[in-house]
């Protein structure tokens, strides 16, 4: 009976841990992560309509992240790309985009809209300028203007 018992508490200590340990990823996920459902077409191809995606709480924010965002005017979960960050100053002239004067390699589509950005837009010490891929029917910040810091949510995990 004790080899029995033995083998019983064995068992049951594994699964007790095993819970536990799934109980901590999910705590962990829980704080750190959120999933999100893409609504539209202004991330094609990158991302597409009903596409879900996780994004990181706690990241920090790079030149061409994918990022979540809190719309300001509707208060949904928007997905957009980190074109300019704070203090920069950005254009878009001859469809090409411009950060402090210099062209962003790193972004070939030409842009027939520039919106807000026919001029010098320059970022503040907390903005970001954000633009979805499909440049054509995006609606990001060539026509809202900036997004501050609070209003991100998260950056998009993965390689986009």
């Amino acid at each position: 009976m004790k080899k029995e018992s033995r083998i019983f508490f064995s068992k049951f200590f594994i699964v007790v841990y095993l819970l536990a340990f799934l109980f901590a990823i999910y705590v962990f996920f829980a704080i750190s992560c959120a999933i999100g459902i893409v609504d539209g077409n202004s991330m094609s191809p990158t991302l597409n309509n009903g596409d879900v995606f996780i994004y990181t709480k706690e990241s920090q924010i790079h030149r061409l992240n994918v990022v979540a965002i809190r719309s300001k005017d509707t208060g949904e979960t928007i997905v957009k790309r980190i074109i300019g960050l704070p203090n920069e100053q950005v254009c878009i002239r001859d469809g090409y985009i411009y950060i402090n004067g210099l062209q962003l390699s790193d972004v070939v589509t030409v842009y027939t809209d520039p919106g807000v950005c026919g001029a010098n837009y320059i970022l503040g010490p907390n903005e970001y300028f954000v633009i979805g891929d499909n440049r054509g029917v995006s609606v990001d910040s060539r026509a809202f203007g900036a997004v501050t810091s609070m209003e991100i949510l998260g950056v998009l995990m993965g390689d986009h």
